[in-house]
């Protein structure tokens, strides 16, 4: 009799233990230990990722690139807050979905760069300034009416605390734009704006 109540308390323990240790995920095979680490890792490459700050967005007519008065306004504003902070500042071109992918990602960086010029100008410096575009590949509202386009021709304006904002992966891809030509720019040589462009943004 004692040998069995001795044998049933040990296995009851040995239950006990086992249920706790899944519990507590402390086995080191198996999936639940391997989901438990590595979702946290996962989200927080994810966040080093993000950016810290989304300054804000300025808007265009249709197939144009020119800030409207309106549009200095605001980035007069967001060059301020660029100026209070250290990091990257990304700036994103975007468009509708009228014409085709390749004018429409070449439409998002003149209007990036034109932004980016503004920033400098502003007092930020060039070195601080990355410009990218994803062309019509991020909309943010229907482009199948007006309201819904004009929302969509923007560029967005981000700031990273942490470096540049971009895996090592991404940040090898990075170049040094050439020089915007004089009659492109409607300045000078001297005047032209330097700016890291990241050709290969993927969508």
């Amino acid at each position: 009799m004692n040998r069995f109540l001795i044998g049933l308390l040990m296995f009851s323990c040995f239950l006990n233990c086992q249920s706790s240790t899944e519990r507590g995920l402390i086995r080191l095979e198996g999936a639940p230990v391997e989901a438990s680490v590595r979702a946290p890792f996962e989200q927080m490459i994810e966040n080093a990722r993000q950016p810290d700050l989304v300054l804000g967005a300025v808007y265009f007519d249709f197939d144009d690139s020119r800030l409207t008065d309106e549009s200095k306004g605001i980035l007069d504003r967001i060059s301020h807050v660029i100026n209070e902070r250290s990091g990257k500042v990304i700036v994103e071109g975007h468009a509708d979905h009228v014409n085709t992918d390749s004018f429409n990602k070449r439409l998002g960086y003149k209007r990036a760069f034109e932004v980016a010029q503004y920033l400098k100008s502003a007092g930020v410096w060039d070195e601080r300034l990355m410009i990218r575009s994803h062309g019509e590949n991020r909309p943010i509202a229907t482009n199948w009416s007006d309201e819904g386009r004009a929302e969509n021709r923007r560029v967005v304006i981000k700031i990273f605390a942490q470096g540049e904002g971009m895996s090592g992966t991404d940040a090898s891809r990075v170049m040094k734009a050439k020089q915007t030509s004089q009659k492109e720019a409607g300045k000078s040589a001297k005047s032209q704006l330097m700016l890291s462009v990241d050709e290969n943004t993927e969508e």
